[in-house]
């Protein structure tokens, strides 16, 4: 690590560090800042998938519970097409 004698040499020395380094550090705030709001974005994304098929998988339920056979079909359908990858 280099010392200085001056104050002076110490601001030249982070202005030229600055100029030589400010695009990489300005991508790697952006990307972190990226990363960050795509991952809340996929968590909350991944809950709402999972609460939208309960709440077919629950409507199923009590379809069946009152022999309501279009809407059973209607919903398992729907759980069938669009959350085939969930539980339900």
């Amino acid at each position: 690590m280099e010392t200085y004698e001056t104050e002076e040499q110490q601001v030249e020395a982070i202005k030229a560090w600055w100029r030589k380094n400010h695009k990489m550090v300005i991508i790697g705030v952006f990307t972190l800042f990226a990363a960050v709001l795509g991952g809340q974005y996929y968590r909350e994304n991944k809950i709402m998938r999972a609460e939208t098929a309960s709440e077919h998988f629950n409507a199923i339920v009590q379809a069946r519970k009152d022999k309501q056979l279009d809407i059973i079909a209607d919903r398992t359908l729907m759980l069938q097409k669009d959350f085939a990858s969930s539980p339900y």
